[in-house]
């Protein structure tokens, strides 16, 4: 069982130089909600459940994160779901989670600059500052999308190039696209609440989920944009989990 949060808001487009370093976005930048809107129809997945466990972070006023889970509490989650890379590789998602990883969700049609484009520039500077820490080999980064059926793996590739993420540079960064037919069974299994829109955009949430080596649930962080330092933190802490 896991934190449960209202559903916030959707949605994106932008670009970034990768000249430089990726920054991170400034308070007024960061994913907000959009509207006070509460959806009224039952999302493609159901919200999480609260967690009775210690040690919850302290994180910025925009976000949450859920207590840590110790690794004898942990829930195993049902991995065995097909994934395409932006490569063009198909993988199932429980052969690529063998280290410590940090998993988000976007799409590239998001048209609200400030939730999916500001999500893939966080997880740029999460690459960045877990590469500082020394962790380049020992965990990932992955983003799914919330689009399959249009976000091919060109596209996702794109994407990541336009919003500083280094695909060649360590830590390594999936961004993956789920099959269709097994879309719905993915966001149950992970608890993301989605809901599709008549006009093609999604009403969704910013996220981060934290598995462990085993692919096991460890955390999340919900509500806005996530601190990188305290991301890069529990990263840290879980690829130190291998040597106790």
């Amino acid at each position: 069982m896991r934190w449960t949060l209202l559903i916030l808001t959707v949605l994106a487009f932008g670009c970034e130089d990768r000249s430089t370093p990726p920054v991170s976005p400034t308070p007024s930048e960061t994913p907000h909600v959009s509207c006070c809107l509460v959806p009224t129809t039952q999302p493609l997945a159901a919200s999480r459940e609260p967690t009775a466990t210690t040690q919850p972070a302290t994180q910025p006023a925009e976000t949450r994160a859920s207590p840590w889970i110790e690794p004898g509490q942990r829930e195993q989650f049902d991995l065995s779901f097909r994934m395409t890379d932006q490569d063009g590789k198909e993988h199932r998602l429980s052969d690529l989670i063998n280290k410590p990883t940090a998993i988000t969700f976007i799409y590239t049609r998001c048209p609200d600059p400030k939730m999916c484009p500001a999500t893939t520039l966080r997880m740029a500077n999460l690459q960045h500052a877990a590469s500082e820490a020394g962790l380049g080999s020992q965990v990932q980064l992955a983003l799914i999308s919330y689009d399959p059926a249009y976000d091919t793996p060109a596209r996702l590739k794109r994407w990541g190039d336009d919003h500083g993420i280094r695909f060649s540079a360590r830590p390594h960064v999936l961004m993956l696209r789920p099959r269709v037919d097994e879309f719905r069974d993915l966001l149950t299994e992970l608890q993301i609440d989605l809901m599709p829109q008549a006009d093609g955009s999604f009403l969704h949430r910013v996220e981060l989920i934290l598995v462990d080596r085993q692919g096991r649930y460890v955390r999340d962080y919900l509500g806005g944009t996530w601190d990188n330092a305290s991301v890069a933190a529990d990263l840290k802490k879980l690829a130190d989990e291998r040597a106790q």
